[in-house]
């Protein structure tokens, strides 16, 4: 013990009531007692796993081929209570990253991933995602696109595309595209390109819409 008669660990440092212990006795461990510990509090990086820390904080591991299976405690960083569940964050051999709420004791359990809860824009391909008015979600490239998939891959997607001066909306099964208002289905183009308008049923065109209404192809 260095500044005390009585250290806690195999190497104690103190001030008499605020011991920094080193110690190795189950694992190895430093433990700050009464006050934060701070590292490298005049700067420069921190490194776990690497000798080259390249940011503030730089956790490197070898990487795995796929997310972590539910339950699993297996990703780069982990924050969440203890040992039981929390956020995973890591990155996959391809390259690609990911971010997963779930348990991580063993138990197959997964929880809701909050992105801004408390306000504030999300951007993809910006730095400044900003509206007209209210908050949301800004994609931003030269060909942006949503793509809402049900695990049949692209082919089978809906999409909303912004291309140059167009924007599309693509249903790209073969399956109808839907309008509702007050949770009720009002207009429907099905995958034959019929324009259905307060009926869901296509008829011959003479009867398909009202007169003075028209559609391409009819």
């Amino acid at each position: 013990g260095i500044g005390t008669s009585s250290p806690i660990g195999k190497l104690d440092v103190s001030d008499g009531s605020n011991p920094l212990s080193i110690d190795s006795s189950t694992y190895n461990e430093i433990q700050s007692y009464n006050r934060p510990l701070l590292l490298n509090r005049q700067g420069n990086n921190v490194g776990i796993g690497t000798s080259s820390p390249s940011a503030p904080l730089a956790v490197m591991s070898s990487t795995s081929e796929s997310v972590p299976a539910a339950g699993a405690a297996s990703s780069h960083l982990a924050v969440g209570k203890f040992d039981q569940y929390g956020t995973m964050i890591g990155t996959l051999g391809s390259g690609n990253g990911y971010i997963q709420q779930q348990r991580f004791d063993g138990t197959a359990a997964t929880y809701n991933l909050l992105l801004q809860p408390n306000g504030g824009n999300v951007g993809i391909g910006t730095s400044s995602p900003t509206f007209s008015a209210g908050s949301g979600l800004v994609i931003d490239h030269t060909v942006s696109t949503l793509s809402l998939q049900n695990g049949s891959g692209y082919s089978q997607a809906f999409d909303l595309l912004k291309a140059g001066d167009d924007g599309y909306i693509i249903n790209r099964d073969a399956g109808n595209l839907r309008l509702y208002t007050n949770d009720t289905e009002r207009l429907r183009i099905d995958s034959s390109g019929n324009v259905l308008v307060g009926t869901t049923v296509s008829r011959p065109a003479e009867f398909a819409h009202p007169k003075g209404i028209s559609f391409r192809g009819d």
